[in-house]
């Protein structure tokens, strides 16, 4: 809520101009501040001009924030929606709503690559489009083309309350496999329970008894999708996989080689 009405207020002085925000220095959310860009006419038959109506902020805008991301971040904002302000040859037409990817979109407007959007379906408000392209493109990768899943196959699922785990319980869902998931406290479990219908079972990502709990019950798992840190809970999803499982790593901090992988496994 901070952040937006910041940009706002800023847009509103000086319409004519971008409004980002950024961090100076990174270390801490209050450090990030309003810096006024002129707007430029970077349009192109490649690139677009967005008038930003939301921001889908996600885990790696928080490290990013905090000066913990690994390498150059970039500014941060990587997903949001809004309208066409300049069109290009392979976008939406002028006026139009779209959502999608744009590095630095955290403010009032963005120039992006027209391919890096689609049109805002009518059912979508804003807000919940932008949210959606980085979760859902990165359980895509992860699921559909990284590990291959299959329908029938077994699927666990960390961190099932987060945005990438909710869209990876719906996609795995879509593609028929059986869905186990994790999250970390009771009232993230109920909603998992209460929200994803393709989930059969649902454990506790702080406790290192789940995987054992729910291969006995279920079977050994095919597909890992991973974004935990705990040495212990990553070691007892280890255990409870498939001799042809596929261990899909998604997080940014203390990951382990497939050396150290290879090693818990045999």
């Amino acid at each position: 809520y901070w952040m937006g009405a910041c940009v706002r207020r800023c847009a509103a002085a000086t319409p004519e101009y971008a409004v980002q925000l950024r961090p100076q220095p990174r270390g801490a959310i209050k450090d990030l501040i309003a810096v006024v860009e002129a707007a430029g006419d970077d349009a192109s038959s490649t690139m677009m001009r967005v008038r930003v109506s939301a921001v889908g902020i996600n885990f790696r805008d928080v490290l990013n924030v905090l000066g913990m991301y690994p390498g150059d971040p970039g500014p941060p904002g990587g997903d949001c929606a809004g309208t066409v302000a300049r069109a290009c040859a392979r976008t939406a037409a002028l006026g139009e709503s779209v959502f999608g990817l744009a590095a630095g979109c955290l403010g009032n407007y963005v120039h992006a690559y027209g391919d890096t959007f689609a049109a805002l379906p009518a059912h979508l408000r804003h807000e919940a489009a932008a949210s959606m392209p980085t979760v859902f493109v990165t359980v895509d990768l992860a699921l559909s083309q990284a590990a291959r899943t299959r329908g029938g196959e077994r699927v666990l699922v960390h961190a099932a309350a987060g945005g990438v785990g909710v869209a990876a319980t719906q996609l795995a869902g879509a593609l028929d496999a059986t869905v186990y998931a994790t999250a970390g406290s009771s009232a993230k479990r109920y909603w998992v329970r209460s929200h994803a219908p393709a989930v059969r079972h649902v454990g506790s990502s702080r406790a290192t008894t789940f995987p054992d709990v729910a291969s006995m019950t279920l079977g050994a798992v095919d597909v890992v999708l991973n974004s935990l840190t705990s040495a212990g809970v990553v070691a007892a999803t280890v255990s409870c996989m498939s001799s042809r499982a596929r261990f899909v790593e998604i997080g940014k901090r203390d990951i382990w080689t497939a050396a150290t992988l290879g090693a818990e496994r045999s």
